[in-house]
């Protein structure tokens, strides 16, 4: 009788039901097997897939976007984490491995090519934070950065990939690049060639 208790107890798991506190939920605690609110084993996973597929888009976006904000409600600090993650992507800041993944995503199969492609933004990102604090950088319209940063709070709260989330924010991070570039350039010292007059 001893044994089969401590079978009984090793064996023993909480359903969906069961809180940690000791509350008891919709379900039932039972010995051995996990069941869901219906005592059914397995939990009908699949059929309530079945059901998400067969609802319409509106229906279950708005069935997901209700779920999320009521997860924001209990987790009000956890945009600001998701906005964090979401950056260092934006900026291939999670590793090669995760770059060449999302690099499939966008048709790049090449890891050599995923991997020249993040090294050719860091350049470039470097370009651009230098850009940043030109003269020719502040000479551009407010608006125009304004609408960058809106297309950059668009993504950096929900979902972001690269290469393709980030497209739409190329041609700012170019654009602040060139203003480096072309600010080097002009500091530049020039010199006469020799035989040639000014």
């Amino acid at each position: 009788m001893g044994a089969r208790r401590g079978r009984h107890r090793r064996g023993a798991h909480p359903d969906p039901g069961q809180r940690r506190d000791g509350a008891r939920g919709a379900g039932r605690w039972r010995v051995g097997r996990p069941t869901g609110p219906a005592g059914r084993w397995p939990p009908p996973y699949a059929a309530r897939g079945s059901a998400a597929a067969a609802a319409s888009e509106p229906d279950l976006q708005g069935r997901l976007r209700s779920l999320a904000l009521r997860y924001v409600r209990h987790h009000p600090a956890y945009p600001l984490k998701v906005a964090a993650y979401n950056g260092l992507r934006l900026l291939d800041l999670g590793g090669l491995s995760r770059a060449r993944f999302t690099a499939r995503t966008a048709g790049i199969g090449s890891p050599l090519a995923a991997d020249a492609g993040v090294v050719c933004f860091w350049v470039l990102a470097l370009l651009a934070l230098a850009g940043t604090i030109t003269r020719r950088a502040r000479a551009v319209p407010w608006c125009v950065w304004l609408a960058g940063a809106l297309l950059l709070a668009s993504i950096v709260f929900v979902t972001t990939e690269t290469p393709r989330f980030r497209a739409p924010l190329d041609p700012f991070v170019i654009l602040l690049a060139s203003a480096a570039l072309a600010t080097a350039a002009e500091r530049r010292p020039t010199t006469g060639v020799p035989g040639v007059a000014k």
